[in-house]
């Protein structure tokens, strides 16, 4: 079996700069930090997960640790900030659709992974109508979690079956 990933933002879509944007004017509205210096941090340290970016910026900031009840209430307000103002106008990188077709029909296994909840994700790859080229969507589990050591766990996936190859593919544009 040929098994194909894809991790969406990068690849499928590229919305770094607008979630550092978003990232910035929102730590500084709710903890008075510097927004362009917070948008900058966001872009140095693309794929780092969004709780260490909010964690660092806290920690230098307060000089103390970000605590969890904290951080689910700043990450569910950039979750919202997100889904309303920035995914609805985020659109496929050029060729994605062609790319995703193309994999589709020379893969037997074929899925899609990202860094953000899947709730975010879920919302992402049906709105952009690519579900049906997906056997599996993958986020993380929560908002304060990172992918779930279940992630490739799936009957296709199982140590059970053997598989011949798994491509991963990520970050084709850093625009």
């Amino acid at each position: 079996m040929k098994v194909f990933c894809f991790d969406y933002d990068g690849t499928i879509i590229n919305i770094e700069r607008q979630k550092s944007q978003a990232f910035g004017v929102l730590v500084q509205n709710k903890w008075g930090i510097n927004k362009q210096g917070a948008a900058n941090y966001w872009m140095e340290t693309q794929g780092t997960p969004r709780r260490h970016k909010f964690e660092y910026l806290y920690e230098r900031h307060f000089h103390k640790k970000l605590s969890t009840y904290k951080y689910r209430v700043i990450e569910q307000t950039f979750s919202s900030i997100l889904k309303t103002n920035y995914y609805p106008k985020v659109k496929l990188l050029p060729h994605a659709k062609e790319i995703v077709t193309f994999v589709r029909s020379q893969f037997d296994f074929v899925f899609v992974s990202s860094g953000i909840t899947m709730k975010e994700i879920r919302y992402l790859v049906k709105s952009h109508s690519l579900t049906k080229y997906f056997d599996l969507i993958r986020g993380k589990s929560t908002a304060i979690g990172l992918l779930p050591p279940t992630f490739l766990q799936n009957p296709v996936l199982s140590t059970n079956f053997q598989y011949s190859s798994c491509n991963f593919i990520s970050r084709l544009s850093m625009i």
